[in-house]
């Protein structure tokens, strides 16, 4: 194992990384997070998710959102290893709320990224963003080393199909490079479409929330393998998410979600037994 180690560093190639993306986490301390989030174990690679609301003791109030101090613990138990913060919730306790967030990001081993902020997870370059227009959103995308995976967070009602606004920044990080788009924020569904060595999740849904706020439970996991020149590899795993504290699961009819995604114009989509492979783009 360490010859081949060598000589693909010799060749100048790196081994392939793993990481899979997900949407929306919000569990207040009124809930459990462990056993919601237990099911994500199953998941292949490093987990990337977005944290929905600062981290505080309390319940959330009015529109405020807010997760519980285990959070992030239970989070990094399932693999997840960078949170994006870069979401129309992540001040709802203002500057102390979310320095306190950074904080128990880091105490778990998690990376907490802001907008627009660029880390190194998993051998990739995971990039936050909310509030950023196409154009900086393309600037960051383009100055970030290769492979570059965007968490995209959108503000959109739940909807199948995707706003202009949400496609034209998809579309500007598509075009300076990046080699996956995950979309959240609409709590929705959406296509997943492949082309060439880029993929794009144009709605992950929920994995996690607490809130009555959302009654979404459609949702999937993207699983990519990644080298420098972008995707080698994709699945889709459609799940069920852990709402209002019952626990996230695999779909159980996995082959429905997949026939949605059809429907909505994804990409090819090879189905097995809970998960489904995209297949390679001609482009």
């Amino acid at each position: 194992m360490r010859a081949l180690a060598a000589l693909l560093l010799l060749a100048g190639c790196a081994a392939p990384r793993a990481i899979w993306l997900a949407g929306d986490v919000q569990l207040d301390d009124a809930v459990a997070p462990a056993p919601v989030l237990a099911a994500a174990r199953g998941l292949r690679g490093v987990g990337v998710v977005n944290l929905e609301g600062p981290v505080g003791a309390g319940k959330p109030g009015g529109e405020r959102l807010r997760n519980g101090p285990a959070v992030l613990a239970a989070l990094r138990a399932v693999g997840v290893e960078a949170v994006s913060l870069a979401n129309n919730h992540s001040d709802d306790d203002g500057p102390a709320g979310r320095a306190q967030t950074v904080a128990a990001a880091t105490a778990a081993g998690v990376r907490a990224l802001g907008e627009l902020a660029a880390a190194r997870v998993g051998g990739v370059t995971v990039i936050a963003a909310y509030e950023a227009t196409p154009t900086q959103l393309a600037a960051a995308v383009a100055a970030a080393p290769r492979p570059v995976v965007v968490s995209l967070h959108v503000l959109a009602p739940p909807s199948y199909r995707p706003t202009p606004a949400t496609r034209a920044r998809v579309e500007a990080a598509v075009a300076a490079g990046a080699a996956v788009v995950g979309v959240h924020g609409s709590h929705a569904l959406g296509a997943v479409e492949r082309r060439g060595r880029q993929v794009i999740a144009w709605g992950l849904g929920n994995l996690a929330f607490a809130c009555r706020c959302t009654a979404e439970d459609e949702a999937l996991a993207l699983e990519v393998r990644l080298d420098e020149e972008g995707v080698i590899a994709a699945d889709v795993v459609p799940l069920r998410a852990g709402l209002h504290g019952q626990p996230l699961a695999l779909d159980p009819e996995p082959a429905g979600v997949v026939e949605l995604l059809r429907g909505l114009g994804s990409s090819p989509l090879l189905p097995t037994a809970d998960r489904a492979a995209l297949a390679p783009s001609a482009d």
